[in-house]
């Protein structure tokens, strides 16, 4: 998964096509910021990130490296897409329309609370009994 991946979906997201299926003249000021946001949303999520690899967090070796330009891979699993999509999208048009923008992170906080959820409950292993 890519920056622009991410950057993608948060375009069709927040609807920037025109009828013809081009792209609105202002996404090029929004791709501009983009893969500094996506940095930032990346390193937001890296507990939930080593849950859902099955990394202790304890381990401060594992680091999520930010990428420098849209086509680069990012280095968070890419389960995460439709949140970091989420959130794009609310950073993106936070200043224009302040109430989708709410929603839109709204939606990135549930995501990322679902896709934890699932991912430590998948990751839940058995006790020994030490009584026995």
């Amino acid at each position: 998964m890519t920056g622009r991946d991410v950057y993608v979906k948060a375009l069709s997201i927040i609807n920037e096509r025109d009828s013809q299926g081009e792209w609105h003249s202002d996404t090029a000021d929004y791709e501009k910021n983009a893969h500094e946001l996506i940095n930032i949303l990346v390193s937001k999520l890296w507990c939930d990130d080593c849950i859902v690899r099955g990394i202790p967090i304890e381990d401060w070796r594992y680091t999520l490296e930010d990428i420098s330009c849209l086509d680069e891979e990012l280095s968070i699993h890419s389960a995460f897409l439709p949140a970091l999509s989420f959130a794009l999208a609310s950073l993106l048009i936070h200043d224009e329309d302040r109430e989708r923008a709410d929603y839109y992170y709204k939606l990135f906080r549930d995501t990322q609370a679902s896709l934890v959820r699932n991912f430590a409950r998948a990751n839940h292993t058995a006790i020994k009994d030490v009584y026995s």
